[in-house]
């Protein structure tokens, strides 16, 4: 079994792109967000299992993990394209 580690990944994109006065607020929701995930993800696996059997359940937990990499690539490039965008209007200056 492996577990990996993305939690500090998603805390710092939020406290990076959080309102200062916000960030403990949507840090709270950010993890309570995740638990509800990894609770739900927990009490699924046993009906897919009577669904599909065994060789298909953990198959169906690897849903959370490519959506939060398509997550991290949306946030990377949306970053991406406001560093631009803030260079482009410090030249300008």
């Amino acid at each position: 079994m492996s577990v990996i580690a993305d939690s500090a990944q998603f805390s710092a994109a939020v406290s990076e792109v959080s309102e200062i006065e916000y960030v403990g607020t949507a840090l709270t929701f950010q993890m309570c967000f995740g638990f509800l995930i990894t609770i739900f993800s927990i009490n699924l696996i046993p009906i897919i299992q009577r669904l599909v059997g065994w060789e298909w359940v953990f198959a169906s937990l690897a849903i959370g993990p490519i959506l939060g990499m398509v997550s991290m690539v949306w946030y990377k490039r949306h970053e991406f394209y406001n560093a631009k965008a803030t260079n482009t209007a410090l030249k300008k200056l």
